[in-house]
């Protein structure tokens, strides 16, 4: 059911944009920007463990649901550092 989505972006393109965002992050907002990403990252690496193991992969409503709880976090993250 997941396995659809798998492999469909090159990585050289994630490797790319996310260093984009993280140097992004670490320019504008300094360290806030950077707890932003570490907080973001260990949850979409949980998420996508707990896709794999429960749905074999990802579906397109995993996916739009890891961008919500990913935004949510940063931005409780974000407000409380300041």
């Amino acid at each position: 059911m997941g396995g659809v989505l798998r492999g469909r972006v090159a990585l050289a393109s994630v490797v790319a944009s996310s260093a984009v965002a993280v140097a992004l992050a670490a320019l504008i907002l300094r360290t806030t920007g950077l707890a932003m990403i570490a907080s973001t990252l260990v949850l979409a690496v949980a998420l996508a463990a707990c896709y794999r193991r429960w749905l074999g992969g990802t579906t397109g409503d995993a996916q739009g649901t890891a961008i919500e709880l990913t935004e949510t976090l940063a931005l409780l993250v974000a407000v409380a550092l300041t």
